[in-house]
């Protein structure tokens, strides 16, 4: 967009600028009261967690009670895991809705290229060390 000298732009590139702070601070809110829910043993352990993924709640149906204690220990993590992997999954929905993309998904891709163009330079430059070290024999 053009600025006009009179400035005749101001008013809607201030609209823009609060209407977008509106927005960030709705997505803010909107992450921070995600629960995720998880459950383990076939259903018979179920655990919610905020939107950090502390543990809000445990519940254990009576078929958990039959489990032993380790693999009853077993269970709770993996509840609580899927609650947290829950968690994960509707933060990264409402900020693709919000940006319109997938913002850690577009993260990885740009960290992988990166990644890979670093490996590149570093293969040729060992290349290169080789043929100067082969050049002094």
């Amino acid at each position: 967009m053009d600025i006009s000298p009179n400035g005749d732009e101001l008013p809607e590139i201030v609209d823009g600028v609060r209407s977008a702070q509106r927005r960030t601070e709705q997505v803010g809110e909107e992450l921070g009261a995600i629960v995720g829910w998880g459950d383990g043993a076939d259903g018979a352990v179920h655990a919610q967690v905020d939107a950090q993924g502390r543990v809000i709640e445990i519940g254990l149906g009576l078929a958990a009670m039959e489990l032993g204690s380790d693999l009853l220990g077993e269970e709770i993590t993996r509840a609580i895991q899927r609650a947290q992997d829950n968690v994960e999954d509707k933060q990264r929905e409402v900020a693709t809705q919000a940006l319109g993309t997938d913002p850690i998904g577009s993260m990885e891709t740009r960290l992988d290229e990166s990644f890979d163009a670093y490996r590149r330079s570093m293969e040729a430059r060992l290349e290169m060390l080789d043929r100067l070290i082969d050049g002094f024999d």
